[in-house]
């Protein structure tokens, strides 16, 4: 990786999963998490950072995924935006299958394996650096 620091928005209901990914990322990489349920200016996403994780496991204590789902499809409604990589429990293929088809760059299963991760976010981040 070269020496430019890569901006990550997670949008999880996870507080402690974006902890572990935040440390265990290490240097190269800010993180800065977000609620899916929270209000969110998509068009500031734009400058805000190089690459968005989005956390689509249950976004609530019922298991709707829908909020994530909607998020996604709310991204890919702008002209640009950072690319998305999904995080997904790997036995829920429908829910990523959406997710791809909702314009998700790549995916990662829970737990993510962090240096398949870093790899992603890497090259995520080049693309879109590419297409700026």
């Amino acid at each position: 990786m070269n020496d430019q620091i890569i901006r990550l928005r997670f949008i999880s209901e996870d507080p402690g999963l974006a902890e572990a990914i935040a440390r265990t990322l290490g240097t190269g990489f800010t993180l800065r998490t977000t609620s899916v349920m929270e209000p969110l200016r998509l068009g500031d996403l734009r400058d805000s950072c190089d690459a968005i994780l989005l956390d689509l496991r249950a976004a609530n204590l019922e298991g709707d995924n829908e909020p994530g789902i909607r998020f996604m499809g709310a991204v890919n409604q702008l002209k640009s935006h950072p690319p998305v990589i999904v995080l997904c429990d790997s036995e829920n293929r429908q829910l990523l299958f959406r997710a791809m088809e909702l314009g998700a760059y790549d995916s990662v299963s829970n737990p993510p394996n962090i240096a398949e991760l870093r790899l992603i976010l890497s090259r995520a981040h080049k693309f879109y650096a590419a297409e700026k």
